[in-house]
């Protein structure tokens, strides 16, 4: 094997599978995809195999506070476009996980996000 590798300039590296570091941001990255989980079970625990697909989906989407961004925004540099079969369950999941318990401060919020968007299309639109 050490001679097949030398032969094609492969180089041999070795790694272990404990990072501690690396493992508790696994566990705090997979406690929300577990919450996800566990709320789209709550009305039938047998049909996990159907629903988790919906819940890796809103997991790739929700924006990480650590990264200030979603993993699929960092992949594909552009904000999600929903298939139809997946926008409904993923939206509902979405507002339930992230609602404002405050239906006060989460008008504001809306207000607020509207408004960044409209001096956004405002400051690209002075640009041309």
């Amino acid at each position: 094997m050490i001679k097949l590798c030398h032969d094609y300039h492969i180089v041999l590296g070795h790694s272990t599978t404990y990072y501690p570091e690396g493992n508790g941001l696994a566990k705090s990255s997979n406690k929300r995809l577990v919450r996800i989980i566990k709320k789209l079970l709550e009305v039938n625990k047998k049909a996990w195999h159907t629903k988790l697909m919906h819940a890796l989906w809103a997991d790739r989407i929700i924006t990480k506070k650590s990264i200030g961004t979603s993993p699929f925004e960092l992949v594909y540099g552009t904000e999600v476009l929903f298939s139809i079969s997946l926008g409904v369950p993923v939206m509902r999941l979405l507002q339930d996980e992230e609602a404002e318990p405050n239906p006060v401060h989460r008008r504001i919020n809306q207000l607020i996000q509207v408004q960044q968007k409209r001096e956004e299309v405002s400051n690209h639109a002075q640009l041309f």
